[in-house]
């Protein structure tokens, strides 16, 4: 019975059964850097205060139910302006799951290509 085998070339031009053995690496001789100490937040900058927090978060709900005061609007038209007005992102996300915002997928052909996603409050009932 044959055995089959996978060829690997060599860098002497000869194919084996398998790859050639590297060389070990010798240690870098240049000094290392002292590696920065890690808060808790992995920054060097030191955690923020839960009352700037709490300001930072209600300055951002209250902006996403500003811009959805006047109806449903696309995700993306959203995004654009909580950048030019200086929310971040993830504090958007977190203000859409407080106020439970709803989003709904509009329009789009074969497999979604071209849909909008659109921010809505729930439909009082």
């Amino acid at each position: 019975m044959s055995r089959v085998m996978y060829g690997w070339r060599w860098s002497n031009g000869e194919w084996r059964d398998g790859p050639e053995p590297r060389e070990q690496e010798q240690p870098a001789t240049i000094e290392q850097k002292p590696r920065k100490r890690r808060t808790r937040t992995c920054f060097t900058q030191p955690p923020m205060p839960p009352r700037e927090r709490k300001l930072r978060a209600d300055n951002a709900r209250l902006w996403l139910e500003t811009a959805l005061h006047a109806g449903p609007r696309p995700a993306a038209e959203i995004f654009t302006l909580a950048r030019l007005e200086g929310v971040p992102v993830k504090g958007l996300k977190r203000a859409k799951r407080h106020l439970r915002i709803k989003s709904v997928k509009i329009g789009g052909g074969y497999r979604g290509w071209g849909a909008k996603w659109i921010w809505q409050f729930p439909a009082v009932s």
